[in-house]
């Protein structure tokens, strides 16, 4: 069991402990005629969801790439990107139950079905005899999706406490509509979660619902401009008169105007208010300067991703030979970064490594023997020529392994 955070590597010193959980991998449902007064009700109040996630591991290390979006006066926000992060959703209960430290449902486990009255249904009458009637669990989802996690925190901490929730929660639809706006994708396609708690909103954890993603988050972190692009279009969402020209910077936020003729006051359902956030109604205010500050500085910045440090067992830096050498510093520097390699001594040969994709680097010096044993090992050698103009194209090779 993990006992530190997934996102700052913090030590969980006191845990919420949820019992009974029980994960639901399949579910019956009715088709409805149509949206009944209780149906948007309980939207409205809506349900006591916990969300967590673990990044994938490589090699016994979290597969992870941590960045930055910084601007000329520094860095605005860090975040960390992963493919297949595990995301966890637990269903605790309704928000409006009485007893908050209860949660979960009423469930007949003979036949499934849930009871009507789901949080108040009674015990079995005798604990001691066979379970015939209904028990109460806590129903949850697991899959493994593309996540990324942006830290407000910090930046947080220069607002007054009293506001952090109401500048966090328009933050974050803001950030979810410029998203959907600039990457062209439907409200179901992409989720975002409040982390750790809706009452405490440190962090945002966005990721792809879609079977198999979108791949907009990947584009995120790895195209330079694109965090600009979506803070652009968040202002523009939110009723703000933006220049059309991506190449004329986006006014400072004390003289930011509306679009003329805008009759929207802190939010609409034209801009970042919507049918799935009706939770966060009376939280979301379009005009609040914090946001609109933020989402200026975060127009004009660029994506810069922490490039991991190269591993290289049994090797000494000063040993490699200066094609290898070439080479080593050639994967450092090309954007976006590749995985970390491992530099290894094969039969005595120096060979640049990925054994998680079975992938090594052929050079002119690689002697046969060498490339024979690592592919009877199933690995795939591409080839790097003496020529340093024709590593383009097996750069592009090199990707397509990795």
């Amino acid at each position: 069991m993990r006992n530190d955070c997934a996102a700052c590597a913090k030590p969980l010193s006191s845990p919420d402990i949820v019992k009974d959980m029980y994960r639901i991998e399949h579910v019956d449902t009715r088709a409805a005629e149509r949206i009944t007064a209780d149906d948007e009700d309980r939207q409205r109040q809506g349900f006591d969801l916990q969300s967590t996630f673990e990044w994938a591991r490589r090699d016994g290390q979290p597969d992870v790439l941590i960045g930055v979006a910084k601007d000329a006066a520094g860095e605005v926000v860090r975040f960390r990107y992963g493919a297949a992060a595990t995301i966890t959703r637990l269903n605790k209960g309704l928000r409006r139950r009485k007893e908050q430290h209860i949660h979960g449902y009423w469930i007949n486990p003979k036949s499934g079905y849930w009871s009507k009255d789901l949080e108040n249904a009674p015990p079995p009458a005798d604990p001691g005899k066979p379970i015939e009637e209904a028990i109460r669990i806590v129903p949850f989802v697991q899959e493994q999706k593309n996540a990324l996690h942006l830290h407000i925190g910090e930046w947080l901490k220069s607002f007054p406490v009293n506001d952090h929730v109401r500048v966090a929660a328009t933050l974050q639809h803001a950030l979810k509509r410029g998203i959907e706006t600039v990457f062209q994708l439907e409200e179901s396609e992409l989720l975002i979660e409040a982390l750790p708690r809706n009452s405490d909103r440190k962090a945002l954890l966005f990721y792809e619902a879609t079977e198999g993603g979108a791949g907009v988050l990947t584009r995120l972190v790895n195209e330079p401009g694109a965090f600009g692009r979506v803070a652009r279009a968040a202002l523009g969402v939110m009723h703000l008169d933006i220049p059309t020209d991506p190449g004329v910077p986006v006014p400072a936020e004390t003289e930011l105007k509306d679009v003329a003729g805008t009759n929207c006051v802190a939010g609409c359902y034209r801009c970042i208010l919507s049918y799935y956030n009706q939770p966060d109604h009376l939280l979301i205010d379009r005009r609040l300067p914090a946001v609109r500050a933020l989402l200026v500085r975060l127009s004009g910045t660029s994506v810069a991703l922490d490039v991991p440090a190269i591993v290289v067992p049994n090797v000494a830096v000063h040993a490699l030979d200066a094609w290898t050498a070439a080479v080593v510093e050639m994967l450092a520097i090309t954007d976006p970064p590749f995985p970390v390699h491992q530099i290894v001594v094969e039969d005595g040969a120096t060979v640049i490594t990925w054994p998680s994709h079975y992938t090594f680097i052929s050079g002119p010096s690689t002697p046969a023997a060498t490339r024979a044993s690592l592919e009877s090992r199933g690995y795939v050698g591409v080839p790097f020529s003496a020529d340093e103009s024709t590593w383009p194209l097996a750069v592009s090779r090199l990707r397509k392994n990795l």
